[in-house]
């Protein structure tokens, strides 16, 4: 059985990752590229050096996903990808989304020449390494000491406050403000597919399906 110690060593962890992947966003402003070989280092190398001084923990488990544990999370992040077009279509008229096409390529380098290997990146490695941290990490590793409820909010608030420094030139000041609580809400939602299919794999699936939805709202604003 995990320690209160254990939960302490993954509490600081999570903090010192996403205390660093702040510092990169707002205060070094590196290329996209560059950033992301940061944030590989922070959001894979700190939870797996942090997990091999754990008790009885095994990075088998936390990657395990059984072929019939495949469904739901694609039925899912099929209807996400498809609600995320329907929201920008019915809803997009209302805001001002013009500045985010100026504010990635002035702050990451990103233009209309290269977004498509930038959102394949987002979609696949990026949501991968964000599932990993946040989920397998901070969630379902964490519960087994602190419990569920704990656990989720934790998860949850540090996954939607970690985008504030993504996103804080990108939108108006009241949408960004229900961006974050749409985060919030959706880090509980992905924790509980998460504990429901014993694995982060399944947010995962759901998590790519859902940025490949953004990145072609994004590829229209280009």
């Amino acid at each position: 059985m995990p320690t209160k110690l254990d939960a302490k060593k993954i509490i600081f962890s999570l903090i010192l990752g996403c205390l660093v992947m702040a510092w990169v966003e707002l205060v070094l402003l590196p290329g996209y590229w560059i950033k992301s070989l940061i944030k590989l280092a922070v959001f894979g190398l700190i939870p797996i050096a942090a997990l091999f001084t754990l008790e009885k923990t095994t990075l088998k488990n936390l990657f395990a996903l059984r072929p019939g544990h495949l469904r739901t999370p694609l039925l899912i992040g099929l209807v996400t990808y498809g609600a995320i077009l329907a929201a920008y279509f019915t809803l997009g008229p209302y805001f001002d989304l013009s500045r985010i096409p100026g504010s990635l390529e002035k702050n990451l380098g990103i233009t209309k020449s290269n977004f498509i290997f930038v959102a394949f990146y987002i979609a696949t490695v990026n949501s991968f390494l964000e599932e990993f941290y946040f989920r397998g990490f901070a969630y379902i590793r964490l519960r087994e000491s602190y419990g569920e409820k704990p656990s989720s909010v934790y998860s949850a608030t540090l996954f939607s406050l970690y985008h504030i420094a993504i996103m804080n030139q990108w939108f108006s000041p009241v949408l960004f403000i229900l961006l974050l609580f749409f985060l919030l809400l959706t880090g509980f939602f992905f924790n509980w597919i998460s504990r429901r299919e014993g694995t982060f794999m399944a947010s995962w699936i759901i998590h790519l399906f859902a940025n490949l939805g953004i990145n072609t709202v994004a590829l229209f604003l280009f």
